[in-house]
Parts: C-alpha cells; structure tokens; sequence
C-alpha cells in the first residue's frame, strides 16, 4: 500500500508539472498596392474589420511597382505568418503566376485579391463577380431612354478581370444584336472612341475622370467613390454598380482564417456581387456598406433516434 500511495503522489506531482504547448497564433498579412485608390482603401478596410470580428492578429503591408522576384522579397522580409496564408492584391494578372511560384520555394502560400491567374498555384481568391456587373449593365443601358446601343467599356486602375467582363458583356449583347461593345483602357480611348459611343462604363477612378472629361457621354460608374456618390446625387448618371471591395477584404481575411484553421477552404473561389445603388438608395447603401455581417454558430446536429428502441 505504501508503494501504491507513493507512486500516486509522484504521479500526481509529475503531471502537474507538464505544460501543454500552445503554438503562437499566427498573423495573417494583407499586401496591398501602395496607391492612393478608393478600392484599395475599401478592402484593407474589410480585411481589417473581419480580423477585429475573429480577433485574428493581422498586418498590412503596401509595395510600389514592383518586378515579381522583388515582390516575392518584399512577401518574405515582411516575416513568418506561422503557418497562416499570405493575402494580396494584383492590379492585373501578368505578375501573379511568377509571383506566387517564387513564394512557394520559400514556403509561402498565398490568397489573391483582385485580377486573377487560374494558372497559378494560389489557396483561393476572391474578386469582383464580372458576369454579374455585365448582367447589371445590360438591363440599366437598355431601360435607358433611349437604350444604349454602342456602350463602350473603359478599364482604368480598378482589379477586375479585362478578360472575364468582356466575354460576359459580349454574351449579354446577344452577339451585337442588342448592343455592341467596345473595350479600351484609359490610355488607349481616343475622342473617336467616345464620339462613337453612347455610353461609357469606367472600371477604375480614372476612368471615371476620363469619362467625364469626355462631355456629354451618359455614364454608369462602378466605383464607390464620393465622386462616384455626388454624380449620382446631382442626377448626372441615371444609376451606380458599384463593385463591393470592403466585402472582397473581409470575404478574404476569412477564407484565411478557414484554412489556417481547418486545413482547407470549402469555396476557395468568391466572387463578390456588385451592388446597384440609385437616389432612393444611396442613404441605405452609405449606412450599410461597411457593415460587418455577425457570425452566428451553427445549430447542433440533431440526436439520432436510436432503431432499436
């Protein structure tokens, strides 16, 4: 009896002393465009604001133009996220493969925001939903009056999908029976181009100067800038499509935080809906559009009756 009550008090004191180890929560990094544009601006705003919703420890980096092996230097100086994937933003697809390649030799995986490269190894991505806008635009220009017959798309700064949006429109134009399409960027329109429309579509704040510099062309914007908000308030555009970056943020620090948790994403790809903002509208759209959606936990299974009973 007295080696069993010794061996019990050896026992007892020996477990109280382990410590179980809790690995350092991880740090989930957004990389950004350094530019002063209202989409960037919106998504580390959503970013941010899902990572105070989970409490999740975040950081956010910003890099200029940058060559893709400078980038993927500039991803790792910034230090270990601890297992946690690494978001970032691409204003256009031609530097994503090669930058997500030279990330993964160095044990980097990445979530991208923005343009996208199905070609390259990347966890997920989450963007503007191009089909869509294109829906959106075809039923706005042609309830015009008149309706819109030569719309020409305008690409300026904004992350969308070039190749995406135009095939979509091109479909929603029943192959030029309804409308004809015309897709230039802010430095390829020339005055001829606006001549030859009657209505432009800018992708981007610059495009959305350029256009109106253009002068009596109708427009639908689809940047959520106050220039956007105070052309839609002066009746000087019939309506606002506006593409929902704070949303893209706050999708992407979670799908981050699903498969630092989970080991996986169960929608890797997300795209984010626009959303379509008139007069009547525009009060609600400014008192919501930065709201966080709460998260609530899922309801347990239900018991399982048991056959035998």
């Amino acid at each position: 009896m007295r080696w069993l009550l010794l061996i019990g008090i050896v026992t007892f004191f020996g477990c109280a002393k382990e410590k179980t180890y809790i690995p350092p929560a991880p740090t989930y990094f957004l990389v950004l465009p350094d530019k002063p544009t209202i989409w960037v601006e919106h998504v580390e705003k959503g970013f941010l604001a899902g990572c105070e919703q989970l409490q999740m420890e975040c950081a956010v980096k910003k890099y200029g133009d940058l060559a893709p092996p400078a980038l993927a230097e500039f991803v790792v100086a910034m230090g270990d996220p601890r297992k946690a994937a690494i978001t970032i933003a691409f204003e256009s697809p031609e530097k994503i493969k090669e930058t997500l390649d030279l990330l993964s030799l160095k044990d980097r995986s990445a979530i991208t925001i923005g343009t996208d490269d199905s070609t390259a190894y990347r966890l997920g991505h989450v963007g503007a939903d191009a089909k869509k806008l294109a829906s959106l635009l075809a039923i706005r220009s042609q309830s015009m009056d008149p309706p819109a017959k030569r719309i020409l798309l305008l690409f300026g700064s904004a992350p969308i999908n070039r190749e995406m949006l135009e095939a979509s429109v091109f479909r929603e134009s029943n192959k030029w029976e309804t409308f004809r399409p015309r897709s230039k960027t802010v430095t390829e329109v020339t005055e001829e181009d606006f001549s030859w429309c009657d209505l432009v579509v800018p992708i981007g704040e610059d495009a959305l100067d350029k256009a109106i510099a253009s002068k009596g062309t109708r427009i639908i914007p689809t940047d959520p800038s106050q220039k956007t908000l105070d052309l839609l308030d002066a009746e000087r555009v019939p309506t606002v499509i506006t593409n929902n970056y704070f949303d893209i943020g706050l999708r992407a620090s979670r799908i981050a935080r699903e498969k630092f948790v989970y080991g996986q994403i169960q929608t890797p790809i997300l795209a984010i809906q626009p959303k379509e903002v008139d007069r009547e509208s525009m009060q609600y759209y400014l008192d919501t559009r930065f709201r966080v959606p709460a998260i609530t936990p899922s309801k347990p299974p239900p018991p399982v009756s048991n056959p035998d009973k």
